[in-house]
C-alpha cells in the first residue's frame, strides 16, 4: 500500500504541477461561494415535501427561494470563464493582468454564444465551453503582452489608465477571433462552437447500444466528464435517455399498473450518495480546510448536490480523487447490476426523483433492499476514499509549507 502511495503521489505530484490543471483548480476554488449559495437555495426550494411544497408555492416564496439557484447555475459559464481568465493570469505570474484577462474572457463567451441558446450556454450547462474559450482568450492576452504589442502611454498616466489602453489590442485580437469561430460554426451543420464541443463529447457514446456494457460505460463517463470539469450530466443525460427511455417507461407503467417491472438495464441504479466523500472527509481528514468546506457541503451532499465538494474540496481536477471518484462509481454500478443479477434486487421501477436524499430514491424504486444497497454502498465508498483523503491533507500540508516559505 505504502508503494502504491508513494507511486500516486509522484503522478498527483506531477499533475498538479501542471499548469493548465492548476488554472482549472484555482478557477473552481474561486467560485466555491457561489456553488455552495446556489446548492443550499434549490435545496430549500425543492425539498420534497408536498405541504411545504403547497405553502411557499401559494405564497411566491418558491420563486424567491429559486434566486439564488437561478443566479449562480443560470449563469455559471460567465463565473467560470471569469476564474480561468484570472487564475491563467495569476498563474503565469501576470497577476497585473489578471482581472481584465478576466473580463476579457467572459466578453469572449458572450460572443460565440449564439442568441438562440444564450440562456442554455451561459449556465451551467456550457461549463465545458466556457473554459476551453476562456483559456484561448487567456492565451491570446498572454501571448501578445509578452511581445508587448500593446499601446504604451506615456509617463505620468494613471496605472488605470495604462492597464485599460494596453487591453486594447488584445481586446480587439480576441473580439476578431471570437466572430471568427461563430462565423465559421454558423456555417456547419453543428451551428456554434458550444454545440460542436458537446456534439465530440457525445458521438462515442451514441454508439453503446441498450445493454448493460453501455449503461456501465455512459455512467462511468458521466463521472469521469464530472471529473475533468465536464458537466457530466449534460453531456451523457441525452444519450442515456435516446438508450434506455424506452425501458424505464415500460417499468414506470407496469409499476403504475401494479404489475412487476420487465426490464432490468434502465438508467436508474443503486448509486453511492455523495454523502460518502464529505463523510470521509469529516472521519479521516485532519485538515481544517478541507473539514470546513466538508460541513458547508454536508447538508447539499444528503440531497445529492454535488457542486460544493466537487469544487470546493475539489474533487475536480485533483488527480488524488481521480481513482476513488471513478471507482466508488463504477462499484455502485457493477454492484447494482450484479444484486439484481442474483436475484437481490428487483427492476428499478423508473421513477424518477430530483433534489432528494439518495436513500430515499432507493426506497422509491427498490424498496428496501435498495435501502440497504444504498447505505452498504455508501460506507463500502467512506472506506474507499479513506486513504486518499489522507494523502490529500499531506498535499494540503506540502502545499502550505510551500507557500509559508515563499512568504
Amino acid at each position: 500500500m505504502k508503494k502504491f502511495q508513494e507511486w500516486l503521489t509522484k503522478i498527483s505530484d506531477a499533475m498538479l504541477n501542471c499548469k493548465p490543471l492548476m488554472i482549472l483548480q484555482g478557477a473552481f476554488q474561486m467560485i466555491l461561494p457561489f456553488t455552495i449559495v446556489g446548492a443550499i437555495g434549490s435545496v430549500l426550494s425543492g425539498l420534497p415535501i408536498e405541504a411545504y411544497q403547497n405553502f411557499i408555492a401559494s405564497n411566491g416564496i418558491k420563486d424567491i427561494l429559486n434566486l439564488p439557484y437561478d443566479y449562480t447555475y443560470g449563469y455559471f459559464s460567465l463565473y467560470l470563464a471569469f476564474a480561468v481568465g484570472y487564475q491563467f493570469m495569476v498563474k503565469y505570474n501576470m497577476k497585473k493582468n489578471a482581472i481584465i484577462a478576466g473580463l476579457m474572457s467572459i466578453f469572449a463567451v458572450l460572443i460565440v454564444t449564439p442568441s438562440t441558446m444564450f440562456t442554455y450556454y451561459i449556465s451551467s450547462m456550457g461549463m465545458f465551453g466556457a473554459m476551453v474559450i476562456s483559456f484561448l482568450a487567456a492565451g491570446i492576452m498572454r501571448f501578445i503582452y509578452n511581445r508587448n504589442w500593446v499601446i504604451k502611454m506615456p509617463a505620468g498616466i494613471p496605472q488605470g489608465i495604462v492597464s485599460a489602453f494596453m487591453a486594447l489590442v488584445p481586446g480587439f485580437v480576441i473580439a476578431i477571433v471570437m466572430m471568427l469561430l461563430r462565423f465559421v460554426f454558423s456555417l456547419t451543420s453543428l451551428g456554434d462552437v458550444q454545440t460542436a464541443l458537446f456534439t465530440l463529447v457525445r458521438a462515442p457514446l451514441m454508439a453503446l447500444g441498450c445493454n448493460a456494457v453501455g449503461l456501465t460505460i455512459c455512467w462511468m463517463a458521466m463521472m469521469l466528464f464530472w471529473f475533468f470539469g465536464i458537466h457530466g450530466g449534460m453531456a451523457v443525460s441525452p444519450i442515456l435517455s435516446i438508450l434506455f427511455a424506452s425501458n424505464t417507461a415500460e417499468n414506470l407503467a407496469a409499476f403504475q399498473a401494479n404489475q412487476t417491472p420487465p426490464n432490468r438495464i434502465t438508467t436508474l441504479i443503486c448509486f453511492y450518495s455523495m454523502v460518502a466523500i464529505v463523510l470521509s472527509v469529516l472521519v479521516f481528514s485532519k485538515n481544517k480546510g478541507a473539514r470546513s468546506i466538508a460541513k458547508m457541503a454536508l447538508l447539499p451532499a444528503v440531497f445529492e448536490i454535488q457542486e460544493p465538494i466537487a469544487f470546493g474540496l475539489p474533487i475536480i481536477m485533483n488527480p488524488i480523487f481521480f481513482i476513488p471518484y471513478i471507482g466508488c462509481a463504477f462499484m455502485s454500478v457493477i454492484g447494482t447490476q450484479l444484486l439484481q443479477t442474483i436475484g437481490f434486487l428487483g427492476n428499478a421501477n423508473g421513477v424518477g426523483l430530483q433534489a432528494v436524499p439518495q436513500v430515499v430514491s432507493a426506497f422509491v424504486n427498490f424498496g428496501w433492499k435498495g435501502v440497504v444497497t444504498s447505505i452498504a454502498f455508501t460506507v463500502i465508498s467512506i472506506f474507499i476514499y479513506a486513504p486518499f483523503v489522507r494523502m490529500n491533507d499531506a498535499r494540503l500540508a506540502k502545499e502550505a509549507s510551500k507557500e509559508a516559505e515563499d512568504k
